[in-house]
């Protein structure tokens, strides 16, 4: 592996997830904003409303962003052509979406004002239909991508810093999202298409979209363990209960975003190997960079759960600490997992994956149904977190057998180095214990760690070497 091969997936990974976690900033400081000034049970309402909308945006946007970029990947010059036949198919597919959700509401939603939430949500349909990121990201070119996300989350926040001031303002908010996403997709699309669009070729887009079906099941089985706990909270228990659930998991949905961002990043590296030893190599460098960030983020997170949730969203919240630091663990297997979903994609094996959304599905349905009623925020999230295990578990016994060292060396350096940091954090003196000394404090010990076992990922340290080489011929 060339010096300069590695440089250019670190670079194209550290757009991409610099893009999101900047715009995952941006966006958390407007969610923590509105958390507070809405309280627990109006931002229970919008939590509740974004939980359905993610539904029917899995029509959208599942398998584009993997069958897309793979497709675009493969034939980079037939790009534009794809992005114009897809785009307008989305279209017309988010506006059938669109009624169904608006007619919904209003049948099923007897509070007025909910109903409308609901309906503003589903407006961000749109701006997912026109939304041509995953065109960038099969052309491995992250920059744009970040910088459409960036922008379209800062237009988010400082609109909703405006215009919404209290309680009252609820409807407002979802509003103010679609306005951000609409301005940074149209800006990305308008880019992409700066020289003209391509031949509209409705059998390519819909070759494309049959090509995502297995992608777009499975993922309405995954967004049922990741939402379905949302939606049943609001069916069974309060607006307060789903505010206290969904505001931290605000958090979670922020760390995910960056294990998407990587799995995205690496999907052309594991793509485009052969079979065998090109394939294991380049999975266990997905592997190493995801693991690397998941474990440790996950162990820091449940050890500063209460205090994180108190200066991000105030007192009210802190009732969810115990079910925020479950969600922590769940988002840590999500880490491992997407190198997997990346093995299976390529080699064309996402019929296993499906099956293994299936059976997890059922169970966290199940779970969720038998302890909310019980245990509340609590129970769901706990079924959330076997949920995600058993989807983690039933998809690598598919891969275990021929990437047995692949799956499982990368796992014990950021384990060694988890252990150690959140062990040298409880060995801190009581007055030594803030949050602005924990956290940089564990990720300095994780870091060093890891140096002294001389397991720095390959990748990394690949582009670190290229940066400091530069930096001394500059």
């Amino acid at each position: 592996m060339s010096t300069h091969e590695a440089s250019r997936r670190m670079g194209n990974a550290l757009a991409l997830g610099g893009g999101e976690f900047g715009s995952r900033i941006i966006a958390f400081v407007a969610t923590a904003y509105l958390a507070i000034v809405l309280g627990p049970e109006r931002f229970g309402v919008l939590g509740f409303a974004f939980a359905i909308i993610s539904y029917t945006s899995v029509f959208l946007e599942a398998g584009f962003v993997d069958v897309g970029s793979r497709d675009v990947a493969k034939k980079p010059d037939n790009a534009i052509t794809l992005a114009t036949s897809v785009t307008l198919l989305k279209i017309g597919l988010a506006a059938i979406c669109f009624i169904v959700l608006s007619i919904a509401a209003w049948l099923l939603e007897s509070n007025t004002e909910h109903a409308l939430v609901i309906i503003a949500t589903g407006l961000l349909l749109f701006a997912t239909a026109l939304d041509t990121s995953w065109v960038y990201k099969g052309l491995e070119q992250g920059l744009p991508v970040s910088m459409s996300l960036i922008f379209r989350r800062l237009a988010f926040a400082m609109l909703v810093l405006f215009f919404i001031t209290g309680p009252e303002h609820m409807l407002r908010a979802p509003m103010m999202q679609f306005i951000g996403e609409l301005l940074g997709v149209l800006w990305l699309t308008r880019r992409l298409f700066a020289e003209g669009f391509g031949r509209m070729d409705i059998a390519l887009a819909w070759h494309t979209y049959r090509s995502c079906a297995p992608l777009i099941a499975g993922k309405l089985l995954r967004t049922s363990i990741v939402t379905l706990d949302v939606i049943l909270l609001g069916l069974l228990t309060t607006d307060q209960e789903v505010g206290l659930y969904t505001a931290p998991y605000r958090f979670c949905y922020f760390l995910i975003a960056i294990a998407a961002a990587i799995q995205i990043a690496y999907l052309p590296d594991v793509g485009r190997s052969t079979p065998g030893h090109e394939r294991r190599a380049a999975a266990r460098r997905h592997l190493e960079i995801s693991a690397t960030l998941g474990i440790p983020l996950a162990a820091g997170g449940v050890y500063v759960a209460a205090p994180l949730i108190q200066l991000l969203f105030g007192n009210e919240y802190t009732d969810g600490t115990h079910a925020f630091q479950l969600l922590l663990c769940s988002t840590g297997v999500v880490f491992l997992f997407a190198p997997l979903h990346n093995i299976l994609l390529a080699e064309d094996r996402l019929q296993w994956e499906f099956w293994g959304f299936g059976v997890a599905a059922l169970i966290n349905l199940v779970l969720n149904l038998i302890w909310i009623p019980v245990y509340g925020i609590v129970g769901a999230a706990w079924a959330t977190l076997l949920a995600e295990i058993m989807v983690l578990i039933w998809v690598g016994i598919s891969v275990f057998s021929s990437m047995r060292a692949t799956l499982l060396r990368p796992l014990v350096p950021p384990c060694i180095g988890s252990t150690v940091m959140i062990a040298v954090l409880m060995a801190l003196p009581d007055q030594l214990i803030h949050l602005y000394i924990t956290v940089p404090a564990g990720a300095a010990v994780y870091i060093v760690t890891l140096v002294v076992l001389r397991k720095v990922p390959e990748d990394a340290a690949s582009a670190l070497r290229r940066i400091i080489q530069r930096s001394g011929a500059a």
